[in-house]
């Protein structure tokens, strides 16, 4: 009787905070959705589409589009910040309820999710998506949706983990499988009803789920928790998918074509950048690690950290790969911190400077300055390291891969 009455109050309180985060989510939008409505010149026009929509849509054209210039601005740069922190702070909050380890092993299975980001980023700089499809692989959209894909997989995988406990192993197992088998039919009914230029054969990502459902297994075989291995699997399947587009773009002659016509460039590949970014980024990364293992002092040695040294290599390779495109190969940055180093120094190479600052300073607040006030907070450390990893790597690969495309 006791243990039922718990349960009822477990349930009642999991309920109470899922509706607190759906108000606190839900209200502001429905309140500037009605101003919109309300007053459209001064509420959509002169601040939503001039700031936030705007670029999305210039972003998909590659031009400016009714006077609204692509990429970020001081407006919705400072809008997102503090939309990402809320968004960390909410996940946070969800991973101590739900007693969910956000520890190296969770973010190492999450890179290849992260990896999935950057190349479909890189993809729709390609041209891969249209009818719509296009603005949900731009920023800040496209955050959102990796946001969607991470929490879902991991929804599935405590299910099967917690609620599922008393059941059979392959009970479990053919929990997560039905999630694989309705990501398979979102990507087919995608990739078969025009919102894709060109259309791979639906033999490529069949064979590629019965690979991620391989590692699956052989990772719950080996002793991986549910929530990495469902993470490590489901991240499989999206960057391999991705990756087979990108190399289908190299020799599909009807995809290269449209994409000259409509973005009106020629294509200019350099596959040599993947080993030169690659190179930049962990020659750096590497001195960082040569420089925490031969230190004496603990506080330098916590730049050889696991989670530190990804922080590091994730966001050497943004700079790296930003270097490359703007100083070599003329493309432009589009964020407001880095364009102003960048016209300041006159050289994007700043940017690998800027970004080992960056992290140096977070690895000192986060495990020197308040290291002792963090420990009664299990995991808060570690979701903030988790995010810069996200924010580094994913821009990161998207720019090495477009550089490497030529597109």
């Amino acid at each position: 009787m006791n243990s039922e009455k718990s349960g009822n109050l477990a349930s009642a309180d999991f309920r109470a905070r899922v509706l607190k985060w759906v108000l606190i989510v839900t209200l502001p939008i429905t309140a500037v959705a009605v101003a919109a409505v309300l007053f459209p010149q001064q509420v959509w026009n002169d601040f939503l589409y001039r700031f936030f929509w705007g670029p999305v849509v210039s972003d998909s054209q590659e031009h400016t589009v009714s006077g609204v210039p692509e990429g970020y601005n001081v407006v919705s740069t400072i809008s997102y910040a503090l939309l990402l922190g809320i968004g960390f702070l909410g996940f946070y909050r969800l991973a101590r309820f739900l007693r969910l380890k956000v520890d190296v092993q969770l973010v190492l299975a999450s890179i290849p999710i992260f990896l999935f980001g950057g190349l479909a980023r890189a993809l729709e700089d390609a041209q891969l998506y249209q009818n719509g499809l296009e603005y949900l692989f731009i920023s800040p959209l496209i955050y959102v949706l990796m946001a969607l894909l991470f929490s879902a997989t991991i929804g599935v995988a405590l299910y099967s983990e917690r609620k599922q406990k008393d059941r059979s192993e392959r009970a479990k197992t053919r929990t997560f499988l039905a999630l694989m088998l309705i990501l398979l039919g979102a990507v087919m009914v995608v990739s078969n009803t025009g919102f894709l230029i060109v259309q791979a054969n639906p033999l490529v990502p069949l064979s590629l789920l019965a690979i991620a459902i391989g590692v699956y297994l052989y990772a719950i075989e080996h002793g991986l928790g549910r929530v990495p291995a469902g993470l490590l699997s489901v991240g499989m399947f999206f960057v391999s998918l991705a990756a087979a587009y990108a190399a289908l773009f190299q020799v599909d002659a009807i995809w290269r074509s449209e994409f000259v016509v409509r973005s009106g460039s020629l294509i200019t590949p350099h596959p040599d950048e993947l080993l030169i970014i690659l190179a930049i980024a962990c020659a750096a990364t590497f001195a960082c690690f040569l420089a925490g293992k031969v230190a004496k002092d603990w506080r330098l040695a916590l730049l050889a950290a696991p989670l530190n040294l990804l922080m590091f290599f994730s966001h050497f390779l943004d700079g790296a790969a930003t270097y490359r495109g703007i100083d070599f190969y003329g493309y432009a940055e589009k964020h407001v911190v880095p364009v102003f180093l960048i016209n300041w120094s006159g050289t994007a190479a700043t940017l690998l400077l800027f970004k080992f600052l960056m992290v140096l300073a977070l690895i000192v607040v986060l495990d020197v300055l308040f290291k002792e006030d963090l420990a009664k907070y299990p995991y808060l450390g570690n979701i903030a390291k988790f995010g810069v990893v996200f924010l580094g790597l994913a821009p990161g690969v998207r720019d090495m891969v477009r550089i490497s495309m030529g597109v």
